[in-house]
């Protein structure tokens, strides 16, 4: 359990908060361009996001709250279906992934070590045996010829305080034992708290980032101006992004901001007080991420989010080359999770708590 929540930890970043109100803009284009593609009214409620999976025709599958599954047709309002075990039919017992299959859900059992297939009743298509070396690590998502890219951290976690562990990306695909390393990326820094059995990123820190795309991976990390780009097919690479901004000396109020946020995103209330707990333990450290978060969309963009400060969040966008195309601004507290054809799915701080998942027009 440990090892996946360090891989969670290690992926998903927290974003500060935002007044919901803007759209992403960009120096090329106006306001007009970038109207949402969604009413309101269809927009989704949920507590909690681990991953967000948007597949051709704009069907949005994730994994949410506890343990349930979103399904969003783009023609129809989203709604949560839930079965874990003891919930329903074709249960699960911890889910690492939820996402669409050629338009049914599929869902990534940890514990089985099955791809469940679902229909849209939850009515169980299918399943397969997926390698036990996923069931440690954290599924990216999904490529168009079915394989899958996972994060996995190491198989065991040696000693306590702070730990760096070089992380790896693998490619498999369910019904195969085989696994095939795409690379080792630059690690991802952490602090061990066997006190409070917690893990928690370490402010300014080194920290890994991945995305992937219909064929593309791309993996990168917050201190470095490199990604690591793999496309089937082709020989990996690393590519130096030009123009990413220089890091800057961690301040005491940009550290208290990343701990705010890291605590809370915990969905559960002990587990927010373990967290605090722990980050009380950590030394400052020396300088901000050069990176934020790391995306690549279908059309073989990649998306920066970097530090600004300006009041709103800036993301550049580069070619698979690293030349930069475009910079854009997004709500600072606008989380953006997948990019397909120019739409992304972002999620902003409800009102009465939790969050709201809606759909945006972006630049491409």
């Amino acid at each position: 359990m440990w090892a996946r929540t360090l891989i969670f930890l290690a992926v998903v970043l927290s974003t500060p908060a935002c007044d919901g109100s803007k759209v992403p803009q960009t120096r090329e284009s106006s306001a007009a361009d970038l109207s949402q593609a969604k009413d309101e009214r269809n927009d989704a409620k949920v507590d909690f996001v681990q991953n967000i999976d948007v597949a051709h025709g704009g069907q949005v599958v994730g994994l949410v709250d506890d343990q349930q599954i979103l399904y969003w047709p783009t023609s129809s309002t989203a709604r949560t279906l839930a079965a874990r075990i003891g919930s329903g039919p074709g249960e699960w017992r911890y889910a690492i992934w939820a996402g669409s299959l050629d338009g049914d859900v599929g869902v990534v059992d940890a514990a089985s070590l099955r791809l469940l297939r679902f229909d849209s009743t939850l009515r169980v298509v299918s399943e397969e045996r997926v390698p036990s070396l996923v069931g440690g690590g954290y599924v990216i998502g999904r490529h168009a010829d079915g394989s899958f890219t996972s994060l996995i951290d190491p198989p065991k976690i040696p000693g306590v305080g702070l730990q760096r562990f070089e992380t790896v990306l693998v490619r498999w695909r369910p019904g195969s034992a085989q696994v095939d390393t795409l690379g080792n990326l630059g690690g991802t820094d952490v602090f061990i708290d066997p006190a409070e059995s917690m893990f928690v990123p370490v402010p300014g820190g080194s920290r890994d980032l991945v995305s992937v795309s219909d064929s593309i991976s791309v993996a990168g990390n917050t201190l470095s101006d490199s990604v690591f780009i793999a496309r089937a097919g082709e020989t990996s690479r690393w590519v130096v992004l030009e123009g990413l901004p220089k890091g800057a000396r961690w301040s005491d109020a940009q550290q208290s901001r990343f701990v705010r946020r890291e605590v809370d995103e915990t969905p559960s209330g002990e587990d927010r007080l373990r967290k605090q707990r722990t980050f009380k333990k950590l030394p400052v450290t020396a300088s901000t991420p050069r990176v934020n978060q790391l995306l690549v969309d279908n059309l073989d963009h990649i998306y920066v989010a970097v530090p600004s400060n300006e009041p709103d969040r800036q993301w550049l966008i580069f070619d698979l080359n690293g030349q930069l195309q475009k910079s854009m601004q997004w709500p600072t507290l606008m989380r953006v999770w997948a990019i397909r054809d120019g739409e992304a799915v972002v999620s902003r701080p409800a009102e009465d708590g939790g969050y709201q998942l809606s759909r945006v027009r972006v630049p491409h």
